[in-house]
This record gives structure tokens, sequence and C-alpha cells, in this order.
């Protein structure tokens, strides 16, 4: 019934549950705190290759859940989900190199992986990307651009707010531009 890929993002959420939650874990296995079964299990598949994993394994990573927090051993693995084009991986990766995480700060690496990310309709990244060129942090500032990502974002409150605050900056006929922009990239980019 279940794919490989299900049957281990299942088990990956699963580990996740069990590392956060002692009082869940221990109406589910005798041992709460030994999770390496399943660990080796995400651990192996990860390194076949499998992009989900090595994204899971970089969260366990960073977070310092059932393993020592390590950003370098998190940006590792998320540098590997990324480059198959797994674009939580992406955005993940832009994060840390926007903020720092294990690696240093580099606004430009940060928004490749955001584009890279946003570009397969990743609303974090779509927002995260839109700030960079509302600031002008990492790439030259535009504010069409950045209405574009922020538009694409979606209409979360903060993601409208921060929309919304470009507005006034562009001429109309930017902002017809940009809207037609968007139509055209809803409709050639249907999940």
């Amino acid at each position: 019934m279940f794919g490989t890929l299900a049957r281990t993002a299942l088990a990956v959420i699963f580990f996740l549950a069990i590392s956060s939650s002692p009082s869940l874990a221990q109406h589910v296995r005798p041992h709460p705190h030994d999770n390496s079964a399943l660990y080796a299990a995400v651990m192996d598949k990860a390194k076949q290759g499998d992009a989900l994993s090595q994204y899971s394994i970089a969260l366990l990573y960073e977070r310092g859940q059932g393993v020592q927090k390590n950003y370098a051993l998190s940006n590792d693995w998320l540098a590997k989900a990324a480059a198959q084009n797994y674009s939580m991986a992406q955005f993940k990766l832009g994060d840390h190199y926007q903020y720092g995480k294990g690696v240093k700060v580099d606004l430009p690496q940060a928004a490749k992986w955001y584009r890279a990310a946003a570009g397969q309709n990743n609303y974090e990244a779509q927002h995260a990307l839109g700030k960079l060129y509302q600031t002008g942090d990492g790439v030259k500032q535009n504010f069409a651009e950045a209405y574009f990502w922020l538009t694409l974002a979606g209409d979360d409150k903060q993601y409208a707010a921060d929309r919304d605050r470009i507005l006034p900056l562009l001429k109309s006929d930017q902002i017809a531009l940009v809207k037609d922009r968007v139509a055209k990239w809803r409709k050639g980019n249907r999940g």
C-alpha cells in the first residue's frame, strides 16, 4: 500500500515525534530514548541518496533531536537534498545562509537557494526571496520583483502585509506588469 518514500516519511515523522515527546515515547516503546534503529534506517536511506531522508537527517542535526545539535552536518545533508531539487532543503539552506546557521552569512547564496525553492512554488521561499528584493540584501533592490515574489507567496496575514507595504512604491504600470506575470506564473505552475 505504501511506497518506500511514504514509509520513510512516516518513519521520520514518527522519529521526530518520539524524539520531541518523551511522554509519547513511553507509551510506544519500552526504551524511549533509544531510537537508534529508526535513526539508522533513515540514515541508511539518506546515504543511498533519498532526498527526503537527507532532509530529515538535516533537521535532526539542526534541532538536536536524537543526535548532538550540529549545523555543519545539517548543512551537509541539506546541500545533498537541495542538489536533488528538494525544495524544503533549498529553502532551509537559504535560511541557514541568511542567518549564519553553521555557515558564514552569505546573502547572495541565501538568495540563490531561496530562488531555487521559490521556483518550485515553495511559499516560504517566495516570501523570503521577496523580502530580500525589498531590502536589497544579497540581491539588487527591486520593488517590482519583491512585489512579484510576495504576491506569489500568498495571502497569509504577514505575507500580505509585507506585500502591501511595497505597493505605494510602485507605479501603476509596474503593478500591472507584475500582476500579469503572477497570472502567467500561476497558470503555468499548477501543482
